[in-house]
């Protein structure tokens, strides 16, 4: 991977994660919502990869516990349990690739947290509607795939471009429902 494509890459994902923290209207009320147990620490397997960076601005969401996510759990709770953490993860593994098993173990896991936190957006009382939601949400698990498949294979140059197809499923569907 070239520094070019690594800084490329990182700059991405700072957008995406910007993108993530503009609640609209319609978000801010489902926000609101109160979470049945109160927010706790993140769970031991929602720390950042080894050698991730402290962004003030991509850690900048309240810490939701994934062990507390219930059905009636909002959307919030969701990105910020499973899909802002994980994909944090995947953005540390773009920037500063790994090199041992347990960085890119912690990457994996990373791209578990999105493909769980995805799949449950699709669930419950979450989707906004039964079009594009569910559409925008699968393809967040199909991109994610692909992002896991090349950390199994521990290939850091292909991580950077299925990471952006992950970003880009994610801005979609903001750019819908986050106006």
């Amino acid at each position: 991977m070239t520094r070019h494509s690594a800084l490329l890459g990182a700059a991405l994902a700072a957008l995406a994660l910007a993108a993530c923290s503009k609640p609209t209207e319609k978000a801010a009320d489902t926000a609101a919502a109160p979470a049945e147990a109160p927010a706790a620490a993140p769970a031991a397997d929602a720390t950042p990869a080894a050698g991730a960076t402290d962004d003030a601005a991509a850690n900048d969401f309240p810490a939701v516990d994934p062990a507390t996510l219930t059905d009636a759990s909002t959307v919030a709770d969701v990105h910020n349990a499973l899909i802002r953490p994980g994909y944090k993860r995947l953005t540390d593994a773009e920037s500063t690739a790994p090199t041992t098993d347990a960085e890119w173990a912690a990457a994996s896991e990373g791209a578990d947290m999105v493909t769980k936190g995805a799949t449950l957006l699709t669930q419950g009382s979450r989707p906004v509607d039964q079009g594009d939601w569910i559409k925008f949400a699968n393809a967040v698990v199909e991109k994610t795939k692909v992002t896991a498949d090349n950390l199994a294979k521990k290939d850091a140059d292909d991580l950077v471009f299925s990471d952006g197809d992950i970003q880009d499923a994610c801005t979609s569907c903001h750019q819908k429902y986050r106006q």
